[in-house]
Parts: structure tokens; C-alpha cells; sequence
């Protein structure tokens, strides 16, 4: 449980208190309060679905347009259970809300898995319908394409469903477009067709990434946090806090353990930073260094093997080569976010700056006016270039300085 200051007196961060702060700046974990019953067929689909993706990955996966229309459909629906239209924590169950589901609600999640699972029905005449599409798979696509972007906007935000809409104004009224941004444009029907009914569009690799490799991912991260795992690594990485910089090098470890099964980088720093950032903070580093290096810790450990962020698979398949053709690259760049050299913003080697020695002849250190982080700057014996991240002025015994001796206001 975090402990933080309000008006000089410490206090713990309830169970609600954190939820809240990632429901704040993480729209995924916005989820509404669901009624007993809505719950239990929640649940029941989620388990059959996880079921499905297990078996598949055991023992194949069906024909892709099916496996894909199958995971949207059924997800889509999850959607439209779990996220409220306008963030509305809970509604009462009555007429316009069976089971405490609003009767819109209902609606779109119907609406929403019969058009995904429309593709994979007519998959055996797809292949005469590419190019012409019948008035009714206009209907359908059109009904898709809504409900996948009010889905997004319920779960992500505006950002991604907006850009969405641009793109797709931009494709019907090209010809309208000033200078070099002019096209002969395309009618609804053909964006529907390529949206809907091909494999460039709605059903294509990204969507192919998420069915085949990431559900089975997150699904072992949420199990694995379930199961207190996440805390695990946290207790593991404490054992640090003992070196250079100790509460900070925690920051960066338990974030980078946390990560490998959330996936997440703001329920990462909300996970961690609850316990890191006051302790970075009580044993004297600056509040915004604090925050920074959980803050760029967390952001690592999202891209940490071997849940990762969901990005990190669909940027390998679409280049065109398989998700596991180089695991190595894969692993790699979640060490990468760790382990660069301090001077490039790595989050590992920052974490020490504040409290590492430097040999040679110290300089100067540096301050901003309403007392920043002194970093200290030394000569270089070899090039004469200025060796900025140590700290100068080792102490007697050679070990590493207090983090206090490193901060001062320049006006002090």
C-alpha cells in the first residue's frame, strides 16, 4: 500500500484510491459495475473464449477469416458489456436496462458480433463478391465499421477513432482536397468493400496478431497478477535498495518485472510507483526526478518479453515477417529500454546519477534556479570533454554519495 504526504502528515493510498488514479489517466481500466447476472454471462464468454484461443494455439487455428471474425465478434460484445458510453459507473436494472445493461448497449454488442461474424458465413462466395458487394454486405460493413469504432472510443478514448474518421473522410471526398492531397475519392461502397470484405482492411494482419498471439499473452499476464506474481517481482526487485541509488534502481527493476506480465505502462507506474516514488522521495531525490525515472521505467517495461505491449507484435508481422521469426530483436528491445548508455536517457543509468562517484577532478555541478537534480560535471582526462550524469567529489571512503550532497538550490 502507498504512503504519501498530505499537508505534511504521511498516509496510505487505499485499494480505491489506486484504482482510481489508473481509471483516471488509463481509459482501458474503466470498467462499469455490472449487475450479478450480467457478470456471470461476462464471465462465462470469457472463459469459452479463452478456452477457444487456447485450443487453437495447441492444435491450429481455423481458417483465418473465420478465426478473426470469431475473436472481433466476441469481443466486441465483451466491449459493450464492460465499458459504459459515457463513463457511468453503474446502471440500475429495469425496462430500458435489462440486467442493468442499457437497451443501446444491447443493441450495438448484437449488432456488432452478427456483422463480424458475417464475413466468416459468406467466406465460401467472398471470393464473387470482392469488388461488387451486394447491398446487404454494405449494411453490414457499415454497421462494423460504427460499432468497431464506438467500441474503440468506449475502451481507448477519442484519439484512435478520430484519426479513423479522418482517414475515412479523406478517402470518400479526395476529390475536394486542396493541392497535392487531391484523389479521384471513392464511394462509400467502395470503401465498405475494402474495410469489410478484404483482408486489407478490418480483417487484416493486425487483427490477425491480436487473435493468434497477443490474447494468449495478456491472458498469461492477467493469471500471472491474479496469482500475486506481480508482487513477487516487486519483493525480488527490493533487494536492490541496497547499491547506488537503491530506491530508484527498484523503480527501474520492478517495473521492468511487473511489465513482463501487465503489459501495461500505466498500471505499471501506479503498481510500482505507489511504493518507489515515496521512497526515492523520503531519502532526498527531487519529487520530478522521482516521478521521471518510474515515469520512464514503467514506459520500459510495457515492451518487456513476454507479454509486452500489444504494438510490438502487429510491428513485426507488418513488415511481413512472422512474430517469431527473430525473438531475439523481440527480447532485445525490451533490454534496450534498460541498459543504453546513461547519456541516452536510459532509465537504468539514471537512476544512479544522483548517487555515483567520478573519479578525476570534479568541476561543477549544476543547478536550475528552483533547485533542480545537480548533475555533476568532470573533466575528461582523455578527451577533455565533459563527463555529465556522476557525481563529483566522491567522498572519503570511495563509496557512493549521499543523495542529499548531490541537491541544492543554486540560490542557496
Amino acid at each position: 500500500m502507498a504512503k504519501i504526504e498530505q499537508d505534511g502528515i504521511p498516509r496510505h493510498l487505499s485499494a480505491d484510491e489506486l484504482q482510481a488514479l489508473e481509471e483516471k489517466f488509463d481509459p482501458e481500466m474503466r470498467f462499469r459495475e455490472v449487475a450479478r447476472p450480467l457478470a456471470i454471462l461476462t464471465g462465462i464468454i470469457l472463459f469459452l473464449l479463452s478456452c477457444y484461443h487456447y485450443y487453437t494455439a495447441g492444435f491450429g487455428i481455423p481458417q483465418a477469416t473465420v478465426h478473426r471474425g470469431l475473436h472481433m465478434g466476441v469481443t466486441l460484445a465483451l466491449v459493450f458489456f464492460s465499458f459504459s458510453a459515457f463513463g457511468a459507473r453503474r446502471t440500475e436494472p429495469g425496462p430500458l436496462a435489462p440486467l442493468g445493461l442499457p437497451l443501446i448497449d444491447w443493441a450495438m454488442a448484437i449488432a456488432g458480433t452478427a456483422a463480424a461474424l458475417y464475413v466468416p458465413w459468406i467466406y465460401s462466395e467472398l471470393a464473387f463478391r470482392v469488388g461488387n458487394p451486394l447491398p446487404i454486405d454494405i449494411l453490414m460493413g457499415t454497421i462494423l465499421i460504427v460499432v468497431l469504432l464506438e467500441a474503440v472510443r468506449r475502451s481507448m478514448g477519442w484519439p484512435l477513432p478520430v484519426i479513423a474518421i479522418l482517414f475515412i473522410a479523406y478517402a470518400y471526398f479526395g476529390q475536394s482536397m486542396p493541392g497535392i492531397l487531391v484523389h479521384p475519392g471513392a464511394s462509400w461502397s467502395n470503401i465498405v468493400n475494402h474495410l469489410y470484405l478484404t483482408s486489407q482492411g478490418i480483417y487484416g494482419t493486425a487483427l490477425g496478431v491480436i487473435a493468434t498471439y497477443v490474447f494468449h499473452f495478456v491472458l498469461f499476464g492477467v493469471m500471472a497478477t491474479r496469482i500475486g506474481l506481480g508482487q513477487l517481482f516487486i519483493d525480488l526487485a527490493s533487494t536492490g535498495g541496497r547499491y547506488a541509488g537503491g530506491p530508484a534502481k527498484v523503480s527501474v527493476l520492478s517495473s521492468a518485472l511487473l511489465g513482463s506480465i501487465s503489459g501495461s505502462s500505466i498500471a505499471n507506474t501506479v503498481t510500482t510507483g505507489a511504493l518507489t516514488i515515496p521512497a526515492m522521495i523520503r531519502i532526498g531525490y527531487p519529487r520530478h526526478f522521482a516521478a521521471a525515472v518510474e515515469a520512464a521505467s514503467s514506459t520500459g517495461g510495457q515492451i518487456t518479453p513476454p507479454v509486452m505491449g500489444a504494438v510490438a507484435f502487429p510491428d513485426d508481422r507488418i513488415p511481413g515477417r512472422a512474430a517469431d521469426d527473430d525473438p531475439d530483436r523481440r527480447a532485445g528491445s525490451g533490454l534496450h529500454a534498460f541498459l543504453r548508455r546513461p547519456r541516452a536517457g536510459a532509465p537504468g543509468g539514471a537512476a544512479s546519477w544522483p548517487a555515483r562517484p567520478v573519479g578525476g577532478r570534479a568541476a561543477e555541478r549544476l543547478e536550475g534556479a528552483e533547485g533542480r537534480l545537480a548533475v555533476g560535471r568532470a573533466a575528461d582526462p582523455a578527451g577533455g570533454r565533459a563527463a555529465v550524469g556522476r557525481t563529483p567529489l566522491p567522498p572519503p571512503s570511495g563509496r557512493s554519495a549521499p543523495v542529499s550532497r548531490c541537491w541544492r538550490s543554486r540560490n542557496s
